[in-house]
C-alpha cells in the first residue's frame, strides 16, 4: 500500500534511519515518491549505496546534467549543493545560483570522514548564491 504524504504538512526534508532495508527502505520509497527530499541513514554502507543509486534512478535523479541538477535543486528549495566536482565552478554559471554550492576537495570516504567537522562548518556558514571549496588533502 502507498502511502500519499503531504509535503506542506510534514516539510520539505525527512531523515530515515535503518533505510537500507526493510520498513525504513520503503518508507524511503514512498517519502521520496511524495516529493519530500530524503536523508538516509544506515550501518550497512553497501546496502544504502545501493538504494541510493536505486532512488535516484527511480526518480530519474541520475539522469541529470550538473545544470540540470543544479535547477531542480533550486526547484525544490535546497538550500545546499554539496558536490565533490571540482570542476563545476568551470562548466556552470554559478553568478545567478540562489543555492549555496559546497565542493569537497576529496571524493575518498575513508579520507571525507577524517574532515566531517570541517565540511559541517563549512556548510552551515554556507550563504544562498556562495561557491565553497572545502580542503581535504589526499591522505
Amino acid at each position: 500500500m502507498k502511502a500519499a504524504l503531504d509535503k506542506g504538512q510534514f516539510g520539505p526534508w525527512a531523515l530515515v534511519t535503518g533505510a537500507s532495508s526493510g520498513i525504513g527502505k520503503e518508507f524511503t520509497r514512498q517519502i521520496a515518491a511524495s516529493g519530500i527530499n530524503v536523508v538516509l541513514v544506515a550501518r550497512r554502507d553497501a546496502l544504502l549505496a545501493e538504494l541510493g543509486r536505486a532512488i535516484s534512478q527511480e526518480f530519474e535523479w541520475d539522469t541529470l546534467s550538473n545544470g540540470e541538477l543544479l535547477r531542480a535543486a533550486e526547484e525544490a528549495a535546497f538550500e545546499i549543493f554539496l558536490t565533490t566536482d571540482k570542476n563545476i565552478r568551470y562548466q556552470q554559471r554559478l553568478g545567478d545560483r540562489i543555492i549555496a554550492i559546497v565542493v569537497l576537495g576529496n571524493s575518498r570516504r575513508p579520507v571525507v570522514q577524517l574532515y566531517v567537522d570541517r565540511i559541517v562548518a563549512t556548510i552551515t556558514a554556507a550563504k544562498a548564491g556562495t561557491y565553497t571549496e572545502v580542503e581535504i588533502p589526499d591522505r
